[in-house]
């Protein structure tokens, strides 16, 4: 699992470097109790959250509103949390 969420802060950390954001199209990596899925469907994603998956975060700075769960993820300078920011649309809103 260390090992699956040390490619995900790298591509995130790549896609945040590109442009300063994440896409609105990347898929995210949602992490459960030994298991992790990825998805970019935000319906799916909103099902994972309420079976207790968390999503990893890895964007420097990055603190979840109060009420949201926030736990250590297994690499350092991420998150798991079940509070997802919106992400701009490519081309703006």
């Amino acid at each position: 699992m260390k090992r699956l969420q040390t490619k995900a802060k790298a591509a995130q950390l790549a896609d945040l470097k590109d442009d300063g954001a994440l896409r609105h199209t990347a898929s995210l990596l949602l992490v459960g109790d030994g298991v992790a899925v990825e998805s970019n469907n935000p319906s799916v994603r909103f099902g994972l959250y309420q079976a207790q998956f968390l999503y990893l975060n890895c964007t420097p700075g990055f603190s979840a509103p109060a009420g949201y769960r926030l736990e250590r993820s297994q690499v350092e300078g991420c998150v798991l949390t079940n509070y997802e920011p919106e992400h701009p649309v490519e081309g703006g809103r």
